[in-house]
């Protein structure tokens, strides 16, 4: 039989909790019993479960709350810039929904044309050459395998921010600035 329980993170159990099992990122899901059942250690595996005091502790669920800094990792905000003279330019949405397969959680999203005062500010700021494109927050580092294969489109500036710069892998329908 199984027996899940929940606590908030007041509770003085899970403060017991956090220091017996070494937690760093809240919601974390402690798993005791018969952890070394071969038809669920893939799962743990797969989930970056960590054996802690004979139970398989969970704890990078995205996003999630780091206690040391105290602060929410993995949300992020998208930011989508177009062009509204390019008739044939493909639908920057397609960029969401990429995201989403990813497994990312987007917060917020907004759109500028290039032509506007925000639009032209970004375009300038990340020497952005081909529209449509995406700019996604720090938030997104959380990631690590969307991050590793980000690469492969984009650059990560300095200030954490990635940018998509070779938007001709998503789709040839696109306009050279």
């Amino acid at each position: 039989t199984y027996k899940i329980k929940t606590f908030s993170y007041d509770d003085p159990i899970s403060l017991q909790y956090i220091e017996k099992y070494r937690i760093e990122n809240l919601p974390a899901i402690i798993v005791a019993g018969d952890i070394s059942n071969e038809k669920i250690t893939g799962a743990w595996t797969s989930m970056s479960g960590k054996e802690v005091n004979k139970s398989v502790v969970v704890e990078n669920l995205l996003p999630y709350y780091d206690i040391k800094t105290a602060k929410v990792k993995g949300i992020i905000n998208a930011t989508l810039i177009t062009d509204i003279t390019c008739e044939e330019c493909f639908d920057e949405n397609i960029y969401l929904n990429i995201l989403k397969n990813f497994g990312l959680i987007i917060n917020d999203t907004v759109t500028y044309d290039v032509g506007s005062p925000g639009g032209a500010t970004l375009v300038k700021k990340y020497t952005i050459t081909k529209v449509p494109t995406l700019i996604l927050s720090s938030g997104t580092q959380a990631y690590p395998n969307f991050i590793n294969s980000w690469s492969e489109v984009g650059t990560i500036e300095e200030d954490g921010t990635l940018i998509l710069r070779d938007v001709q892998k998503i789709n040839t329908q696109y306009k050279e600035l």
